[in-house]
Order: structure tokens, then C-alpha cells, then sequence
């Protein structure tokens, strides 16, 4: 089911009721036999026969949605994984690699074994997928408001993107998961430097109304809040400029997370990180 109904035109009714009533049931499955590591630990014969389903849907999206390369690292990814046992831990190393951010209003495709940080419990690298489409805020689209907040906050890389998550696997639709970040895909070696961050900020407003809001007036009081009557489309703005700002601080100072990015996941260094 669709979180929300913006859409990017390559995204047909077909597809999009592909990916809902197909894809997410069968990797949903898929990922109810794997352990923390992404190894599959339960009923490894019908585990590849869900695989089996998955591979050829997961490739036709790719191939809609205009992106032979990730078609591709996905397919090598899979056959590696079957060729080396479902029971050992996946390497979607060639998935990682061409993870790439796409133009504002364009769709995002992903699949496979990843950890979504903030997820449902346990944590680790089980099968996901998530259907989003980048969506910058009207406020980084207008030089005369965003030049001069870029100028006080000279962001080093800007390798981070707004989107709205359409649909998704257990791990990014419940629980808490607000962004996907390329290094936390499941591979053999870890990322030396960091891709890029997505964030889903039309999951923001939901995830503060229903929890952050409630701790707030258990503390402060049971009074209004300004934040709390922000229309969705201006908490989604308010978002991409937290998700700026917040990024802007993890590549700066003295040990800037693109050039020390083995730090961040690791967890106590990685906490740390967050509370700088």
C-alpha cells in the first residue's frame, strides 16, 4: 500500500501494484528466514524458490524504472549469493556500488539484504526493498533563499537527498527508519567513505506526532506546541533543512564522517557522532 500519492511518471499502476502486492509479500517472507548476519537459517529450499520469484520482478522494475546498471549489480549479487549457499551471509558489494542518487522528481529503487538503522527489531542485514521518489523542498530549489543558507552552512560534500517513501519492505515502512545510507548494505568490506544519505522525510511528521510529541508534554507540560500544527508540507521542508544542517555537522570538524566513515559504524563511536 502507498504511504503517500506523489508520483514520479515512470511510475505506472502496473509497477506500483507490482511492487505492493508481489515484491513486498515475497521479500517480506524472505527476510522472516534470515538470522542478523543476512544467512538464511531457515527452510534454505523454499528460501530459494522466494529468491527465485524475487530475482525476475525486482529486475523488471529495474528495467521500468530505466536502470540497467543497478539491474545488473543486482542480478551478479544474487547469483553470487546463490552460487556461494543462502546459509552464508550475502555480499551485495556490486548492489553498493552502483547505488546512485537520481534527479529531483525521479523514482528510487532498492533491494536487498540491508540494516535499517532505527528499523523494527532485531537489527541487521535482512532483504528489504523501499519505492521512493526524490523530492527536494521548493526551498533548495530557489537561489535567493538557498544560496546564503549554503554560505553559512558550506555543506563539503552535499551528497545528500529528500524523498518521499512510496512503499517498503517491514524494515523501512515500521519502526523508525528515516534514511538509507549505502554503506549499511550488506558486503564483505566496509565503505571507506560515505555515497550519499537518503532521507524519507514524509516519514518525519508521523514518527514526531506520535512519539516525540507525547515525551515532550510528559516533561515540559501538556501545552500547545508549534511544531506539532505544522501542515505535512512544511514539516517536510522544516526536515530537508534539519537533514542539511545535521549532515553539514557529521563533514565537519576535525574527523569529518566522509573521511572517516569506518568510525560511524561502529556503534559507540557511531552514538558519539550523533549527539556531535
Amino acid at each position: 500500500m502507498l504511504i503517500v500519492n506523489k508520483t514520479s511518471t515512470k511510475l505506472t499502476s502496473e509497477l506500483i501494484n507490482t511492487f505492493n502486492q508481489e515484491l513486498i509479500v515475497l521479500v517480506n517472507e524472505f527476510r522472516q528466514l534470515q538470522d542478523v548476519t543476512g544467512s538464511v537459517v531457515n527452510n534454505l529450499e523454499y528460501s530459494e524458490h522466494l529468491l527465485n520469484k524475487i530475482h525476475p520482478i525486482a529486475s523488471d522494475i529495474y528495467k521500468q524504472l530505466n536502470l540497467p546498471e543497478l539491474q545488473q549489480a543486482f542480478e551478479a549479487d544474487v547469483q553470487k549469493w546463490k552460487n556461494q549457499g543462502l546459509d552464508s551471509a550475502p555480499d551485495f558489494t556490486n548492489t553498493q556500488v552502483a547505488s546512485k542518487i537520481v534527479e529531483d522528481g525521479e523514482p528510487i529503487f532498492f533491494i536487498g539484504p540491508l540494516m535499517a538503522i532505527n528499523g523494527v527489531p532485531p537489527t541487521g542485514f535482512f532483504f528489504e526493498c523501499f519505492l521512493a521518489v526524490r523530492e527536494e523542498p521548493e526551498l533548495f530549489r530557489n537561489p535567493q533563499t538557498c544560496e546564503p543558507f549554503e554560505q553559512e552552512f558550506p555543506h563539503p560534500k552535499k551528497a545528500l537527498f529528500s524523498s518521499r517513501l512510496l512503499a517498503a519492505s517491514t524494515g523501512f515502512l515500521q519502526g523508525n527508519c528515516l534514511a538509507f545510507f549505502p554503506e549499511n548494505i550488506a558486503t564483505s568490506q566496509k565503505l571507506e567513505s560515505q555515497q550519499f544519505a537518503l532521507f524519507f522525510l514524509n516519514k518525519f511528521q508521523p514518527i514526531y506526532l506520535q512519539e516525540t510529541i507525547p515525551r515532550v508534554k510528559k516533561i515540559f507540560g501538556n501545552r500547545d506546541w508549534n511544531s506539532a500544527k505544522l501542515s505535512s508540507e512544511d514539516c517536510y521542508a522544516a526536515g530537508s533543512i534539519w537533514g542539511y544542517v545535521h549532515e553539514y555537522f557529521h563533514h565537519t570538524g576535525p574527523r569529518p564522517l566522509f573521511e572517516n566513515l569506518p568510525l560511524k559504524l561502529k556503534w559507540n563511536t557511531g552514538l558519539l557522532e550523533e549527539l556531535k
